[in-house]
């Protein structure tokens, strides 16, 4: 029996590619508001409350609007993120359909949709899938400009979103800066639409924007805590664009010699034919030279972290990737390939949902692994009395506890003069809400909180100076009523004699 027309009419293999792009998006939804809101993204709560942080304006700005409609919980801090995630997977995955063979549509596709890189920002409150979806919607019109219609409209288009990108991150520059490259390499024609008179127009707001990045610049330029990076650095970004920060060394081992015979092969095909498609020429041009200026950005002006920084030509990377894969002959070698960078990327994502982060920190430097808050915040305020006043130690723990609920009580950020600020090399008195030790009360009866941990909370304060010092002079000038220890973050209830 023969079956319908509009059956026969019907590709499965679009079928397929929607599904792959189905079962992704669930897992950018799932466990959405299992993790509590850590200090990055409890930041992003103090500026949607108090004031709104010129470094990320347009992610905030659009939070503002949000949060008119939705409550403050967790899992709408974080819905934004995922929403943009999936938006980004499916224009990216529909443009390499429109100019590359399913096979290269569906590699890329799964592999940019299994990365547990993608999957940890798509479920964080913070503006870098932002950055991503508009850093593809640009370079797509970048190419439609270059490639398939030059015209003022779209020209446009390509300039408003590019300053919509600026404004979202200030490491946008990096991409706007290489698609300003391309188009006066492309001649007269294309630099001229960069040129034209409502493009200008467009760009004029990036004035503001471009004085506030020189301000930035000084700012970090005054002792940012991020080391210079090494040439290794540029390896572990590729590692962590294909497996996340959770993977062990014997999965990034393997991750890397992976990646490594794919990409040499890309390379042989590529300095053989010397062109693939013109897509594909843009896009790992693209990703090449980002990396590149990044690169030597960060080790020559002021660091920036390689991965999350460059989000948006991460998929490039997935686009090589898949076509190195495709390149490869016979099919069982492609398959084989394939097969094991999804299960490289599996076992990284099987660690992520456990949060489990076993390699060094070398590996995910400025990242840590997103413990619980609310059983010590919760503690905290079932035996604080409205008198009392939370100290803390380290600037990493406060955010969350103004979120979960302590901003309602007196806090003060306790410091030690001996020891700079380690996010920013500076003293801690040029944080608002700071006090040195010496200032501290010492009246009968005045009742302290102190809340204690090193960044990654691993339960060893000698690893936070400033931790360490705090409480050893409380230990010495007060009295210690009770404290608990959870998962390396401590509570400690000290009184005044």
């Amino acid at each position: 029996m023969s079956r319908p027309s509009f059956v026969r009419g019907l590709n499965y293999r679009y079928f397929f590619l929607a599904a792959i792009i189905l079962f992704v998006s669930i897992l950018r939804l799932y466990g959405l508001s299992h993790n509590d809101l850590w200090y990055d993204e409890a930041t992003t709560y103090l500026a949607t409350k108090y004031n709104l942080r010129e470094d990320s304006f347009l992610y905030y700005s659009f939070l503002k609007l949000w949060f008119v409609i939705f409550p403050k919980t967790a899992f709408f801090f974080r819905l934004p993120s995922a929403i943009l995630s999936i938006f980004s997977l499916i224009y990216f995955s529909s443009f390499l359909k429109k100019y590359f063979s399913l096979r290269i549509c569906f590699w890329a596709t799964i592999l940019m949709g299994l990365s547990a890189f993608q999957i940890w920002y798509a479920q964080e409150a913070r503006s870098y899938v932002m950055v991503l979806f508009l850093g593809l919607i640009s370079t797509g019109l970048l190419y439609e400009i270059l490639y398939v219609r030059r015209d003022n409209i779209s020209t446009a288009i390509f300039a408003f979103v590019s300053v919509l990108g600026v404004y979202a991150h200030p490491t946008y520059i990096i991409l706007f800066f290489c698609h300003l490259v391309i188009l006066l390499m492309n001649g007269r024609r294309s630099s001229g639409l960069f040129f034209s008179p409502i493009s200008i127009l467009i760009y004029l707001f990036l004035i503001p924007r471009i004085y506030f990045l020189s301000l930035i610049y000084r700012y970090h330029n005054a002792g940012f805590w991020l080391p210079m990076p090494q040439w290794s650095a540029i390896f572990n970004t590729l590692d962590n664009f294909l497996i996340g920060y959770n993977g062990s060394q014997a999965v990034y081992l393997t991750g890397r010699i992976v990646i490594l015979i794919i990409l040499s092969r890309l390379f042989f095909i590529l300095v053989k034919r010397k062109c693939v498609h013109p897509v594909f020429d843009l896009f790992f041009f693209l990703f090449i030279f980002a990396l590149g200026a990044a690169f030597m950005f960060s080790k020559y002006c002021i660091p920036i972290y390689l991965d999350r920084c460059l989000i948006f030509v991460s998929p490039f990377f997935y686009l090589g990737l898949a076509v190195g894969i495709d390149t490869m002959r016979p099919a069982f070698v492609r398959i084989f390939m394939g097969l094991v960078l999804i299960a490289l990327q599996i076992l990284g994502l099987t660690a992520y949902y456990k949060m489990e982060m076993p390699a060094s920190y070398q590996r995910h430097i400025g990242i840590v692994a997103k413990k619980s808050y609310k059983p010590a915040v919760d503690f905290l305020l079932k035996n604080i009395n409205r008198e009392d006043v939370v100290v803390f130690s380290n600037v990493a723990t406060m955010p969350s506890f103004y979120y979960y609920g302590v901003r309602d009580y007196k806090t003060r950020i306790l410091y030690d003069p001996k020891y700079l600020l380690e996010t920013r090399r500076l003293s801690y008195a040029t944080l608002e809400n700071s006090m040195p030790l010496k200032d501290l009360s010492r009246k009968s009866g005045s009742v302290y909180w102190l809340v204690a941990c090193d960044w990654e909370r691993s339960g060893d304060l000698t690893r936070h100076p400033n931790s360490l010092s705090v409480k050893r002079y409380l230990d010495n000038n007060y009295i210690l009523q009770m404290g608990r220890n959870f998962d390396g973050l401590f509570v400690y209830k000290y009184v005044a004699g």
